[in-house]
């Protein structure tokens, strides 16, 4: 029986870096995934918000901040957009 004990550690001592790079490949990828999900929604917030800023500033007839804020907004989303697709 100690015979087998040992073979198994050895097996396991032999295979444990790779198994380990896989947990964090794992790990790594999982943050990524989060850190991505994070910013669409920050960036989505941002957009809402903007969009409610210029709707408030038309509203309580500002139409040339509103227009600046509004401009201002699509085209940065625009210009990350095209960004992307380059």
């Amino acid at each position: 029986m100690p015979q087998s004990d040992l073979q198994y550690l050895a097996q396991i001592a032999n295979t444990a870096p790779s198994q380990l790079r896989l947990v964090l490949t794992h790990q790594q990828q999982q943050r990524a995934y989060y850190y991505r999900r994070l910013g669409l929604l920050a960036g989505t917030v941002c957009f809402l918000a903007c969009i409610g800023v210029f709707t408030y500033l038309v509203v309580m007839n500002h139409e040339r901040s509103a227009l600046a804020i509004l401009g201002a907004t699509v085209l940065s989303v625009v210009t990350l957009i095209l960004k992307q697709k380059l």
